[in-house]
């Protein structure tokens, strides 16, 4: 990562953190981005120029650049679903900038915020169009957009469903993906 996008990346998390700090004193629909800009002490326009809305700096995922990227070299030994699996698992060694349990807080506040849970089904549609177009551009010969895109729409899911069961245990992320990765592929058996 250049000097460059290491600065960007810190200043998104930065400005991420002071979000979920100033939400969770003052309520979703208590803050403004303008207000998150100034406690992050960047201008507002950063803030838009970098997450697009107030819910997009809350829903931004740290670890998608990052499995997009890990996709994108599990393609190249991999089957569509597999390189999936390959990448969420490395994308969670990764891990976040914050600690495990103030991760399992946001995720926690995503789902019971209803304007960020509506927003989380518009951004898992934005992702699940660039993981298709992913395995599109890797496909052999002709392209199977509906095959892709159903099992993009599968792993998506089950990734969504591992979060919000982990955000209400006391299991660690890793434990939930891995089971959850067994699970896909044990469904694949059936």
């Amino acid at each position: 990562m250049s000097l460059r996008e290491s600065k960007k990346r810190k200043t998104m998390q930065r400005i991420q953190d002071e979000g979920y700090q100033l939400v969770r004193a003052r309520g979703f629909d208590g803050v403004t981005v303008e207000e998150i800009a100034a406690a992050a002490e960047v201008s507002p326009s950063t803030v838009y120029r970098y997450f697009g809305t107030k819910e997009g700096v809350l829903l931004w995922d740290e670890l998608e650049l990052p499995s997009l990227e890990a996709m994108a070299r599990a393609l190249e030994h991999h089957r569509p679903l597999d390189a999936m699996l390959v990448a969420l698992r490395e994308a969670v060694d990764v891990g976040f900038h914050v600690p495990e349990e103030e991760i399992r807080s946001r995720v926690r506040f995503i789902f019971e915020e209803p304007n960020l849970r509506g927003a989380l089904r518009e951004a898992l549609a934005g992702y699940e169009q660039q993981v298709t177009a992913l395995l599109d551009a890797d496909a052999v010969g002709e392209s199977d957009d509906l095959q892709h895109r159903v099992v993009v729409a599968m792993a998506l899911a089950a990734l969504v469903t591992a979060m919000e069961i982990w955000a209400y245990s006391d299991r660690s992320l890793v434990e939930v993906i891995d089971h959850t990765i067994a699970a896909i592929r044990g469904s694949m058996a059936v």
